[in-house]
């Protein structure tokens, strides 16, 4: 994983370069397939590559609904799944406080 300056697409391409020769390439990408990182250049894919990756490997779960946040997990940033991400932060967040 790289993290270039946003709007340095040099960077982002020298990273992605660098990714295609690295020797664990196929268990990064295994890893981002599967954990939401919204971040970064992981295993030479970044954003929406990431997202139609995780498509591919039908990580992302056909049957959520929007409004959950089994659908932000799975990359939709629409303002229901949003909310409902913000919804179960608050939640764990209050359960979690109390040990």
């Amino acid at each position: 994983m790289m993290f270039p300056v946003r709007g340095d697409w040099q960077g982002v391409e020298r990273a992605k370069a660098i990714c295609a020769t690295c020797p664990v390439i196929e268990q990064c990408l295994e890893f981002i397939s599967r954990n939401p990182e919204r971040y970064g250049i992981w295993a030479g894919i970044a954003g929406k590559e990431i997202t139609e990756e995780r498509k591919r490997r039908e990580i992302i779960p056909n049957k959520a609904k929007h409004g959950s946040r089994a659908k932000y997990t799975a990359g939709c940033r629409c303002e229901h799944c949003t909310e409902a991400n913000a919804d179960y932060k608050r939640k764990t967040r209050n359960t979690f406080a109390a040990f």
